[in-house]
């Protein structure tokens, strides 16, 4: 839960929602959290202890379908837009994910034909929120704000494709490697476009493979602002926000924002997926059903086309039971003897092979970077 005066400093001045993921869609209600009198409310405008306060709004809304509201809520607030200053919306929808409850004239009226029942529901899911997407953006059309948008879709991760796991609802992520919940292809990367109205017919449907990640969305908005007047998106760079930047080869010196010219870069360089402490990774799983027995510390980072997998964690890890396909036969070792996997992405997307031996050079510059890291990290 993020308190209100962080959400407030980030320039963010309304809210309406939930405050924790898996809520059920009819109640609101995260049942596996206890907070305010057993549960947590579903609120607007940052009211988060005070279960009697009057933005509680559980009650009012039971029943609606939260996918609904998220979408009445987004439309309402352009509506409701003056224009006086530029406005940022953030919806971020719940569907699809657990618990799988679609409306049932979606299922069967317009996923019928998927025969497997879960994907069926996942579908529909997916089909309402696509619904409520196309609702919003008629209503910046209707407001006469469309041509002067930038529209960003992402997901946060791939699907869960653990077997059983409560939050496996039907989603895939072949041909990449495992899901949700690892730092495999399968599970970090996810559907994303932008769109904007200054796009050039050259930049429309363009294709990057570049390194983006989503603090890097506001440099690309604040170009694309800046760029209003011109018509087309330009080149701009930014200021470095840390001197370490050079040492870690995190960023090149340039964030170049438009990747949306197709050319397969953005400037950066470096990606830390996760910097696992010793005390933190008992259960590196949620669906995880035993306890490892040995602390799961370990690296993963992508620097360029490799991303290297480090640590002694990589021993119970590449074994567990929420990896759907085992990673032992990968393992290779650094000159202390420590496990590591090093992929070359661009070649083999699917991370089959383990080309430590064959790019040592590389193996230990990215060790480096991962120690340059540990060193302001709190761990």
């Amino acid at each position: 839960i993020i308190s209100r005066r962080v959400v407030l400093s980030s320039g963010i001045n309304a809210e309406y929602g939930l405050y924790s993921g898996g809520i059920d869609y009819y109640s609101h209600v995260a049942p596996s959290i206890s907070r305010a009198n057993g549960k947590l409310k579903f609120r607007k405008d940052f009211q988060f202890a005070n279960s009697n306060s009057s933005q509680d709004i559980s009650s009012s809304v039971e029943g609606d379908h939260a996918t609904d509201l998220f979408t009445k809520r987004a439309v309402n607030v352009i509506n409701d837009y003056d224009g006086d200053e530029p406005l940022f919306l953030y919806v971020a929808y719940t569907a699809p994910h657990h618990p799988l409850q679609p409306l049932d004239s979606i299922v069967e009226n317009r996923n019928k034909h998927i025969k497997d029942e879960k994907k069926r529901r996942y579908a529909a899911m997916v089909t309402h929120m696509d619904d409520g997407i196309g609702e919003i953006s008629r209503a910046l059309t209707e407001k006469g704000m469309w041509e002067n948008t930038v529209f960003i879709f992402m997901s946060d991760h791939g699907a869960n494709s653990v077997e059983g796991c409560f939050d496996n609802v039907g989603g895939s992520n072949l041909p990449f490697r495992d899901g949700k919940g690892t730092y495999f292809e399968g599970g970090i990367k996810s559907a994303a476009f932008v769109w904007t109205p200054w796009l050039s017919d050259s930049q429309r449907g363009a294709h990057s493979s570049a390194l983006l990640h989503a603090v890097n969305l506001p440099s690309l908005l604040l170009a694309a602002a800046q760029d209003r007047l011109s018509g087309k998106l330009m080149t701009h760079t930014v200021p470095k926000s840390r001197e370490s930047t050079k040492l870690l080869g995190e960023d090149s010196e340039d964030f170049i924002v438009d990747l949306v010219n197709g050319e397969n870069t953005t400037g950066r360089e470096t990606i830390l997926h996760i910097l696992a402490a010793k005390q933190e990774a008992s259960f590196p799983h949620y669906c995880s059903k035993a306890k490892l027995p040995n602390p799961a510390d370990y690296a993963v980072l992508r620097h360029r086309n490799f991303k290297l997998f480090h640590g002694n964690g990589l021993w119970d890890i590449c074994s567990s039971d929420y990896i759907t396909e085992s990673c032992s036969n990968l393992l290779s070792t650094d000159g202390k003897g420590i496990p590591l996997i090093l992929f070359e992405i661009e070649e083999d997307p699917f991370e089959t092979n383990n080309v430590a031996s064959i790019f040592p050079n590389v193996v230990e510059k990215m060790i480096k970077i991962i120690e340059e890291y540990k060193k302001t990290a709190p761990m």
